[in-house]
């Protein structure tokens, strides 16, 4: 499937693709419809209103993708927090003034204990590559829980604006994020999904996803 029209600028093609509409626009979206596989619309809306923020902080972005797993399950998010706090001290001493945010969903698949899809951003004007990023989060990761630390594979992107058709493959890489098959939980008050700025907050106020398209 392809997705090319006036309204969806994106030129993504996939075989497992859908569309979101947000804004007006056809958003390419994971999605596998013989499986009932689709990105939850709660979360879905609540990452572009976080990814349109962000992305109107800077006119370019690195965007990088991982996965955390914990030692031991539990209800809470506690170690999410506890990633947060420590990254935050690392990325104010390494990168003074730069801001980060950090984009996380909860997962449960067959495993009995929850996982992490995080997604960090970083303001592009001052980081292009994640190299000394990436160390640096599983480190943190480790000293918060003791977890292991992965990323998948093309882990992360550098968006210029007005590259429309690498800002599509963002916003399907960050859609399987909120795939509704493994957003189980059993404790209905868990969160999840959040974002938050870790480091330096964002000054620009949040422009229409036209504007990022330079439309």
């Amino acid at each position: 499937m392809s997705t090319n029209t006036s309204m969806n600028p994106f030129q993504i093609s996939r075989k497992k693709l859908g569309a979101f509409i947000f804004q007006g626009y056809a958003l390419p979206v994971y999605e596998w419809q013989q499986r009932a596989i689709y990105p939850e619309p709660k979360i879905m809306r609540a990452m572009m209103d976080a990814l349109t923020e962000i992305f109107s902080q800077s006119t370019k972005v690195l965007v990088v993708r991982f996965d955390l797993h914990v030692k031991e399950y539990n209800e809470s998010n506690q170690v999410i927090s506890q990633l947060s706090q420590i990254l935050k001290k690392k990325l104010n001493k390494q990168y003074a003034g730069t801001w980060f945010h950090l984009m996380w969903v909860r997962e449960h698949g067959r495993c009995p204990k929850q996982h992490y899809h995080c997604v960090l951003m970083a303001n592009g004007q001052k980081i292009q590559h994640p190299a000394k990023l990436i160390p640096m989060i599983e480190e943190c990761w480790q000293t918060a829980c003791g977890g292991t630390f992965s990323l998948p594979s093309n882990s992360y992107y550098f968006w210029k604006r007005g590259d429309n058709h690498l800002l599509g493959l963002i916003i399907y890489r960050i859609s399987y994020l909120a795939k509704n098959i493994t957003k189980r939980r059993f404790n209905i008050k868990t969160r999840r999904y959040g974002h938050s700025c870790i480091a330096a907050n964002c000054q620009q106020p949040t422009q229409p996803l036209s504007v990022l398209l330079g439309r």
